[in-house]
């Protein structure tokens, strides 16, 4: 089954595409546009591009992560998400 992406994870979406870009400029995500969400996952599947070229799909800014492999962008990422869990956008 599947539903509409929510507001709230397009949002986190959003938010962490902003993070990526100031933290990392050669990296970016694409945003979905009213994208169909399997029900067991948060996103939907989105590019991930270094320096303009997409280099693959993820689920998620964390798989995102993962797939770049900058252990310490990772770190500041994880940091963010422990300070402040309310706004995380992950």
């Amino acid at each position: 089954m599947a539903r509409f992406l929510s507001p709230v994870a397009l949002s986190n979406l959003q938010a962490f595409r902003y993070w990526l870009r100031s933290e990392a400029h050669e990296w970016d995500i694409s945003l979905p546009e009213d994208e169909l969400v399997d029900e067991r996952k948060e996103y939907p599947l989105f590019h991930l591009y270094w320096q303009g070229v997409s280099v693959g799909m993820v689920e998620s800014p964390l798989q995102a992560l993962d797939r770049i492999g900058n252990r310490e962008l990772l770190q500041k990422y994880e940091r963010l998400l422990n300070q402040e869990p309310d706004s995380a956008f992950g």
